[in-house]
C-alpha cells in the first residue's frame, strides 16, 4: 500500500489552517475555553489573551510561523524548525505552530515528538481536522492502527465528505485487516474525487477480498500508466491467473516482461512464473547484503512461491510458504496482507 508522504500532505492540509491562524490565536482559544457568558471576566491565560502585549506577541509569533512555511516550501526544514520554536516561545497558544512543527517531525519519522505536538495542537484547537489526520498518520507510522482509526473517525465526523480522510481511513481499515470497510471508504473517496485513491491500492484490496477478476482489471489500469512496473505485472498475473487460468496469464506476463530490461528484484519473480528459474534461484535472487532489503525481498519470494504452489493446487506447501511470508513481511505491506488473505481463504489463518 502506498505510503502517504507527510511533507506533501502537510502543505495541502496547512493551506486552510494558516489562513485562519489569526482566529486560532490565544484570544480565540480563550473563547473555546470560556462560555459566552463568562467571556467578560476571563481567567488565567484567557486574561493574557486580552492583554495588548499578548496580541503583539501573537503577531510576532505568526510572523515566525509564516517564515517557517516559506522555508519549508524551499525545502529548508532546519531553518523552519528554528522559526517554529521561536513562534512557540513567543505564543504557546497557536495551534497551527504545533501542527506545523509536528508535521516536520512526522516527515522525519520522529513520530513520538510529532504526536506530542499534534496532541498540543488539538488541545488548543479541537476542531483542527488536519491535526487529527496528521496524528493518525503518525500513529500509522508507529504501526498503531487502532489509534489511527480513532483519529480518522473523529476527523470524518467533522468533514464527512473529505476524500483524503476517507482514503486514509480506508488504509487504516486495511491495516487492521478489515478489507470490506477499506473498500467502502476507498469507493466513497473515489465517488467524491476519483484521483484521491490510487488504482494500485484498490487492485490490492480487491485481491485480498478474492475479487480476482476486478483486481486484474484494476491492475491493468496501473499498467497502462506504468507499463514497466514489475510489481504491477506480478499482481496482475496472479489475479488474472486465478480468474482466467495460468496459461492465459503466463502468455500475458511474457508479453509484459518485454517492456523492461531492468534485471533488479522483483524481475526474478517474473522469470520464476515463466518457468525460466526454479524456487531456489528465486530465493537466491531475493537475497541482499542490506539487512532490511534482504528481509523484505525474502518475504516477497516466499509469497510469490506460495502463490505458485496455490496455482498448482499444492496447498500444504503453499500454506508453509505463505506463513513464512506473513511472519517476515511488515504488517502494513501488500505481501503481508496478500499472504494473510490467502491463508484465511485456506482456513489456515
Amino acid at each position: 500500500m502506498k505510503t502517504v508522504s507527510f511533507i506533501v500532505l502537510f502543505f495541502a492540509l496547512l493551506t486552510n489552517a494558516v489562513v485562519t491562524a489569526q482566529s486560532n490565536s490565544a484570544a480565540t482559544n480563550c473563547a473555546q475555553e470560556t462560555s459566552i457568558a463568562q467571556q467578560a471576566q476571563p481567567k488565567g491565560d484567557c486574561a493574557k489573551a486580552n492583554d495588548p502585549r499578548s496580541e503583539a506577541w501573537t503577531v510576532d509569533a505568526l510572523s515566525y510561523l509564516q517564515r517557517a512555511l516559506s522555508h519549508l516550501k524551499n525545502g529548508d526544514r532546519v531553518t523552519a524548525m528554528g522559526e517554529l520554536n521561536e513562534a512557540i516561545k513567543l505564543n504557546s497558544q497557536i495551534a497551527e505552530a504545533y501542527f506545523t512543527r509536528g508535521s516536520i517531525y512526522a516527515a522525519d519519522k520522529d513520530y513520538d515528538r510529532a504526536l506530542q505536538d499534534f496532541d498540543q495542537a488539538i488541545s488548543l484547537n479541537p476542531v483542527l481536522t488536519e491535526a487529527f489526520q496528521q496524528r493518525a498518520l503518525a500513529h500509522r507510522g508507529k504501526l498503531e492502527f487502532p489509534q489511527a482509526l480513532k483519529d480518522l473517525n473523529t476527523a470524518i465526523g467533522m468533514e464527512p465528505f473529505n476524500p483524503s480522510l476517507l482514503r486514509d481511513r480506508g488504509e487504516a481499515h486495511l491495516a487492521l485487516g478489515d478489507y470490506d470497510r477499506a473498500v467502502d471508504d476507498y469507493q466513497a473517496a473515489m465517488s467524491i474525487d476519483r484521483s484521491s485513491t490510487d488504482p494500485y491500492s484498490m487492485a490490492h484490496l480487491l485481491f485480498y477480498q478474492g475479487r480476482f477478476s476486478e483486481s486484474a482489471q484494476t491492475m491493468q489500469q496501473v499498467l497502462k500508466i506504468k507499463p514497466e512496473n514489475p510489481y504491477a505485472m506480478l499482481w496482475r498475473y496472479l489475479a488474472f491467473a486465478k480468474a482466467n487460468g495460468v496459461a492465459a496469464a503466463a502468455r500475458e506476463l511474457a508479453d509484459h516482461s518485454t517492456r523492461s530490461n531492468d534485471k533488479r528484484w522483483p524481475t526474478a519473480a517474473i522469470d520464476y512464473y515463466l518457468g525460466k528459474i526454479d524456487e531456489g534461484a528465486l530465493r537466491g535472487a531475493a537475497q541482499s547484503s542490506e539487512a532490511l532489503k534482504n528481509s523484505e525481498q525474502l518475504c516477497q519470494a516466499n509469497f510469490f512461491a506460495g502463490e505458485a504452489k496455490l496455482l498448482k493446487g499444492v496447498h500444504e506447501e503453499a500454506i508453509g510458504l505463505l506463513r513464512a511470508a506473513q511472519s517476515q513481511c511488515r504488517p502494513d505491506s501488500t505481501f503481508f496482507h496478500g499472504a494473510s488473505a490467502e491463508l484465511k481463504r485456506l482456513g489456515a489463518l
